[in-house]
């Protein structure tokens, strides 16, 4: 909103950027600051980093590779069609950060699908399941350049709406896009559920805006859209669906009030509300830096479960480090033999760390819990742990 009103609330310091590299180079470091704008009440990071430096091919996130998410974006493309209408007609739909297609596979044939995805491997994995794929950043020129001024039934944009370096250029470009009884669907991590389940690894670069529902309705609002209704889920530690029109459009859902109340009884806007949290946080960090400690100097060997981006801001806060966890385990195989650079840690396969054997592992996507616990079940039968970070220390 460009208000000026703002305040500092935690300060994580000054972090490694996540990269998975197979030389020592480490990659740059960049402050990681969370402020309150008192005027709009977005959390939001005080610094932005360089897109360049953040979306190049090293990135690592693949939709496709994790059961829990196949089944849920399935379910999302099952729930935005209801609610546009669920009529066979030919609709355009179009996926923002469209990662490996994941999501645009499961739209019936009546439908044109677009997926937008600026890494270059991904729009590539991307073009078997898209009739168009624009290898771009979303924008109204290149959206125009190869669709022209077709108006899109459908846009989603999961996972990517709080990287937004200019959230108002780019609701402006969508209600642009938008047919005039379209739907825009934006999932994206809960502010509330962050605070809740202590869910401060969710702070990393690329995440620079952090929205509740009252910060979300205020950005669209200035763009004449709205949310119509509003749902809660558990995907990635609390993240919440938002179904939005042009203003006036549909019938606003009991949900979106309901949302709304219960943000208020959480003040959001409230300095102390964060600094509970930054306090919760940091006696989590104790815990677990000397559970694991503890258990190394007994001659344990703790292995890291999931490199993921997310893990990058736990290892570097929690201060655990290569002379604790001497590996990181991982099912993309892409990732096979590189390094988690900020802390050189090596990643292996899931196969390697079954013949190691280690006494735990350190989940980093600690939010798929269950399919992990299923997964690993000969791991654990056979006497091995897992380490749960959040939302408390928990060993299974």
């Amino acid at each position: 909103c460009k208000s000026k009103n703002i305040e500092d609330i935690i300060a994580f310091g000054n972090l490694y950027l996540s990269d998975y590299r197979k030389d020592d180079k480490k990659p740059p470091k960049h402050p990681l600051t969370l402020i309150l704008c008192k005027n709009c009440s977005l959390l939001q990071l005080k610094d932005t980093t360089p897109a360049y430096l953040l979306y190049n091919n090293n990135y690592g996130y693949k939709s496709g590779i994790n059961k829990t998410m196949q089944d849920h974006l399935k379910e999302i493309t099952i729930n935005v069609l209801k609610k546009h209408n669920g009529s066979q007609e030919k609709l355009l739909c179009v996926d923002i950060g469209a990662n490996d297609g994941t999501l645009i596979e499961n739209y019936p044939n009546h439908v044109f699908k677009v997926g937008i995805e600026p890494i270059k491997k991904y729009a590539k994995e991307c073009k078997k399941h898209a009739n168009l794929v624009i290898n771009d950043f979303f924008n109204l020129n290149s959206y125009k350049k190869n669709l022209g001024m077709k108006k899109a039934n459908i846009i989603t944009a999961i996972s990517c709406f709080y990287d937004m370096p200019n959230p108002n250029k780019f609701v402006k470009d969508v209600a642009t896009i938008l047919d005039k009884n379209g739907v825009f669907l934006i999932q994206q991590n809960y502010l509330a559920s962050m605070l809740q389940l202590n869910a401060f690894d969710n702070v990393v670069h690329e995440h620079l805006e952090y929205y509740s529902l009252i910060s979300l309705q205020n950005l669209l609002a200035r763009h004449d859209l709205e949310v119509f209704d509003a749902e809660i889920t558990d995907l990635n530690g609390g993240s919440f669906r938002t179904y939005i029109s042009h203003k006036g459009k549909r019938e606003i859902s009991n949900s979106v009030k309901e949302m709304i109340g219960f943000e208020k009884k959480l003040k959001l806007t409230n300095k102390k509300t964060y600094y509970d949290f930054a306090k919760r946080i940091n006696k989590n960090k104790k815990e677990i830096k000397n559970f694991i400690e503890k258990e190394v100097k007994m001659g344990k060997k703790i292995y890291i479960y999931g490199a993921s981006t997310r893990g990058n801001t736990l290892l570097q806060y929690f201060e655990l480090n290569k002379s604790l966890i001497p590996f990181a385990v991982e099912r993309n195989p892409e990732k096979w033999g590189k390094k988690i650079s900020s802390l050189g840690i090596p990643i292996i396969s899931e196969e390697q760390a079954r013949l190691d054997k280690p006494d735990y592992m350190l989940v980093l996507p600690w939010f798929f819990k269950k399919e992990f616990l299923i997964r690993e079940k000969e791991y654990l039968k056979n006497g091995g742990r897992f380490i749960f970070p959040l939302p408390t220390l928990e060993v299974v």
